[in-house]
């Protein structure tokens, strides 16, 4: 949480905006959740340009879509999601 406050903070403070709450949250659901749809959009057009740009091996991001995908299809699956947070702030 440090470094999203950080950035929030700096900007804030530029734009007269004060930070009145925050709630960091952890999305969940599986296989066929809204949750895991709104990862799958992100995911698989991105790790492509991520290859190309160096961050990983071509052959790396491919295994992680393919790995990606057969989670998808396995009725056990439950996907739970990066950091997310609601923010409110009012101007000064």
């Amino acid at each position: 949480m440090p470094t999203q406050w950080v950035r929030f903070h700096c900007g804030s403070k530029k734009h007269g905006v004060e930070l009145i709450d925050y709630s960091p949250h952890c999305l969940s659901g599986d296989k066929d959740s809204d949750v895991i749809e709104w990862a799958h959009r992100f995911f698989v057009p991105h790790l492509p340009v991520m290859a190309e740009r160096g961050a990983c091996s071509r052959e790396h991001a491919d295994a992680l879509i393919a790995d990606w995908l057969a989670h998808r299809q396995n009725p056990a699956t439950m996907f739970f999601s990066p950091l997310v947070v609601d923010a409110a702030g009012r101007k000064k």
